[in-house]
This record gives structure tokens, C-alpha cells and sequence, in this order.
């Protein structure tokens, strides 16, 4: 549901939910990580553009939220059918979320959170420049290696 621009990126918002479970029930929270995901579609039109539609200003009407609204998306050619795209994979080391337990819930979830979402979004920073140093990301590049490899 993410809109233009914003590939590669967390939506979290204000969100605090799973920081607070892990907190209550004292939970180990692995961050994780991906770069891959965002590319195998284009967004056509993001809900902003959508709601702005006929179709969408009267699903608006109709009472479903603007921000609800999914994306007008396209994978390979016009069709829905998902762009083949490597996918890259990080794990983070544990974090213990019993750390974070205080008398203020809040804020501890909140500084929980703070600290998954930037180790996250740290992950997937390294993830995009390991991507960019790929030489085997595209299919097409994998595949006339391995036809390659089989001619000879």
C-alpha cells in the first residue's frame, strides 16, 4: 500500500503495537530486513492520485478512507503478474525487548520501536548499495550467464 517514491522504505507511522508485545511479554525481536519486494511492480496510481479518480472519489463516498485505497499497480508489461527481481536478505542480532521494560510503557515501547526501525532502515540502506554492486541482479544478466556456462 505504499505510495510513489516511497520504495525502500518503512510506513509504520505512529504504530507501537508490536514493540508493546514484545515489551509485556518479553520477547527477543529479530529485525529483518529486504530490498527486492518494491520492484517487482510499478505504481501507477498511489491512493493520492486513486481518490482523485471518478472510480475513486466514489469509493470514497462510499465510506472507505482515501489512505485505504490500494495502488494501481503493473508488474511485467501491463499485467499483474509480479516482475521477477532478486531479493535481498538481512537479519539483525536479537533484541532483547525485557531491556526495554520501565514503569513508562509508552516510552519504552516507543524507544523499542525507535531502535528496530533503525536498525531496518540502516539494513536496508546496505542492502540497496550491495544490490547496486550485483552484476547478477537482473534475470536476463543470470540467464545468459548460465547459457553461457552450458555452451562451453
Amino acid at each position: 500500500m505504499k505510495r510513489q517514491g516511497e520504495q525502500h522504505t518503512l510506513r509504520w507511522k505512529k504504530r507501537i503495537g508490536f514493540a508493546r508485545m514484545a515489551i509485556e511479554n518479553k520477547c527477543t525481536v529479530v529485525p529483518f530486513s529486504t530490498v527486492g519486494a518494491d520492484d517487482c511492480y510499478d505504481i501507477l496510481y498511489d491512493n493520492n492520485r486513486f481518490s482523485k479518480t471518478r472510480i475513486g472519489r466514489w469509493l470514497v463516498s462510499r465510506g472507505i478512507k482515501a489512505e485505504e485505497l490500494p495502488p494501481l499497480i503493473k508488474g511485467v508489461g501491463p499485467t499483474l503478474i509480479p516482475r521477477p527481481e532478486k531479493m535481498y536478505f538481512r537479519f539483525h542480532g536479537p533484541i532483547h525487548a525485557e531491556n526495554y521494560y520501565s514503569i513508562d510503557s509508552e516510552a519504552a515501547a516507543w524507544a523499542l520501536r525507535t531502535e528496530v526501525e533503525r536498525i531496518v532502515e540502516g539494513r536496508i540502506s546496505d542492502l540497496l548499495l550491495e544490490r547496486a554492486k550485483d552484476d547478477g541482479r537482473f534475470l536476463h544478466s543470470r540467464l545468459i550467464k548460465k547459457i553461457n556456462l552450458a555452451l562451453k
